[in-house]
Parts: C-alpha cells; sequence; structure tokens
C-alpha cells in the first residue's frame, strides 16, 4: 500500500466491531463495515489478487473467498489488520474511557479535513464503478494512457489547488504527505532554464493541466511548443490556458512511445511528470532519443519520502 493517507497514518489505528450471543454461542462480526456492493467492485478492479489482499477498508489472506456470510460462523474483512485485542466491553463509552486513537493533533486535524474526505472520496468511487484504483503497476501490457487516464480521474478536481497550495488545506495536504514541498518554488526554478527568448522546438511532458506553465509557454511567441499527456482531462485543461495560441499544440501521447524524429527537440521539460511514469526507463530513453545533440533536458520530480528534485541533462554533442 502507497496512499498518501496511509503512508502517513498512526501504525496502529484504534477499532471496534460487534459481537452477538446467538443460540447460547458468541459470534464475531467485523465484516458487517462494509457492503457487499463495494466488496464486489473492489474485487472486479484487482481481478488478479488471488491471495492476500490490504488496502480500500480490507485486510485479508485469501481475497477471493471472503468470509462475510453469517451462517453460525464468525465474520471478518480486517482479519490480518487486527495487531492487538483490548477486550468485550458492554457498551463503546466504557471502551473509550480506558482507550483511545493516539495521533498527534495536527495530523488529527489534517485527517479531519483533508484524509477522510479523500478516502470517503475513493470510496463512493469504487461504489459508483467510476473509480479505477490508483495502484499503476508495471503492467506495461494494455492502453497505458487509460491507466494513467484513470489515475489522473481522481484528482483532477484538486490537481491545481494543491500543487499551488491556494489554501491552507492544500497547504497542511503539502506538509503532510509530501514533505512540504514547495512546487510553485520548483515550477521558477525548472522554467527559468528555458530562455526568455527561446525560439526552437520545445516538448513538455506530461503537461498536465499546465498550470505552472501557461505564463511562460505562451510569451514564447517564436518557439513550437508540443505538449503532451496521458489524460484526456488534463489535455483539456491545458488546451483551456494554451489553446488560442498557435506555437502551441497539445496532443494526447505516451513519453514511451513519442510520435516523433529522432534529433528533433531542442529542449525537453518534464514538469512534475517523471515520477509517474509507468516505464521510466523507456520514457528516459525515447526522451534521449527526439532530443537534439546538445540539448537539454530539465525535470523535476518526486521521491517518496524525500519530496521533489530538479535535474538538468544536457545531452553531449557527439
Amino acid at each position: 500500500m502507497t496512499g498518501f493517507v496511509y503512508r502517513n497514518a498512526p501504525k496502529s489505528i484504534f477499532h471496534s466491531w460487534v459481537e452477538i450471543n446467538f443460540e447460547n454461542q458468541w459470534y464475531e462480526l467485523e465484516a458487517f463495515i462494509l457492503d457487499k456492493t463495494y466488496i464486489k467492485k473492489l474485487q472486479e478492479q484487482n481481478s488478479e489478487c488471488t491471495g492476500a489482499f490490504c488496502g480500500y477498508g480490507v485486510a485479508v489472506k485469501d481475497f477471493r473467498n471472503l468470509i462475510i456470510e453469517f451462517d453460525r460462523n464468525n465474520t471478518y474483512i480486517q482479519s490480518e489488520g487486527i495487531n492487538q485485542d483490548f477486550g468485550v466491553y458492554d457498551c463503546p463509552d466504557e471502551l473509550l474511557k480506558e482507550h483511545h486513537q493516539e495521533i498527534s493533533a495536527f495530523k488529527a486535524f489534517a485527517y479531519r479535513h483533508i484524509g477522510r474526505h479523500l478516502m470517503n472520496r475513493n470510496v463512493r468511487k469504487i461504489e459508483n464503478d467510476s473509480f479505477k484504483l490508483l495502484e499503476l503497476k508495471l503492467n506495461l501490457e494494455g492502453n497505458m494512457a487509460d491507466k494513467i487516464q484513470n489515475a489522473y480521474e481522481t484528482s483532477k478536481n484538486i490537481y491545481d489547488d494543491v500543487l499551488t497550495q491556494r489554501n491552507i488545506f492544500s497547504k497542511l495536504y503539502i506538509k503532510l504527505f509530501w514533505s512540504g514541498t514547495d512546487d510553485n518554488d520548483i515550477a521558477r526554478k525548472v522554467l527559468s532554464y528555458v530562455p526568455d527568448d527561446f525560439s526552437g522546438k520545445l516538448l513538455d511532458v506530461l503537461v498536465g493541466t499546465a498550470v505552472f506553465t501557461e505564463n511562460k509557454w505562451s510569451s514564447l511567441k517564436n518557439a513550437h511548443i508540443t505538449c503532451i499527456d496521458y489524460s484526456m482531462d488534463m489535455l483539456e485543461q491545458a488546451r483551456k490556458r494554451l489553446g488560442s495560441h498557435a506555437h502551441i499544440k497539445c496532443i494526447q501521447g505516451d513519453v514511451g512511445n513519442l510520435q516523433m524524429e529522432n534529433e528533433s527537440v531542442d529542449t525537453v521539460v518534464s514538469m512534475n511528470g517523471f515520477h509517474v511514469f509507468l516505464d521510466k526507463q523507456k520514457a528516459f530513453h525515447e526522451i534521449w532519443r527526439v532530443l537534439k545533440p546538445g540539448g537539454d533536458f530539465i525535470a523535476c520530480f518526486y521521491i517518496r519520502g524525500k519530496g521533489g528534485f530538479l535535474h538538468r541533462f544536457r545531452r553531449r554533442k557527439s
């Protein structure tokens, strides 16, 4: 599991379930917390999983054969997540008098106002069959554009606000989940490597919504700029910002299979994109293939637990 909320959650989470006495026998009914519709959609979207599964409210050894139906038996949906048992209490108030969730005030605030809303949104999307899981596996079979499109789909409504830290909640989100990375500062540094009088051919992968590059690209009237993204949703937003400029074109494409000639681009920019490429080695090879000798590849990317990094690569002239 690699989700932002998961990575920053407490090691142990306070959780309770119901036990009933039926025909003089006690049964634990922990599986009631998830409904059948949700579980079915989750299984469909993770059809390749035939063994243990941990994520999206489920933690079991056998994901295909869940014990959730009561027929004089215990039921569990998070059996593999239980690491301590506090015993049996007659009512929740008695339990809460003795035990509580250990979490810092800052993280509690962030969870209350950001984390739980992100988690609930994901659950709703699974239930509505419109959410595709964000676990982008390194399986290059099938349509890569569709996989990335589905990932972007979950964040497009908050994408710009989070990256630009326009409000207090997005600032807290970046502080908590991205080590305080200031994308505004990184963007300024990336764009400073592109001269204000640049007049060559520039490739932007992945363009995203062009929230950081709009002003710079629009001002380079003598340049020829190609902006590529996997996601049509992102491209639509980028086109709203850049589409009126004749020197800029926004197209859907795969950075691992660029439809461009060898050594045809003077500068390649990757703003917050390289870390999400499914096959980074192939993407880097393609970028190097289309870059002219002496040309620049300017990229910023994220490393888990360390935040954002900026690199400038120059292809040597032979």
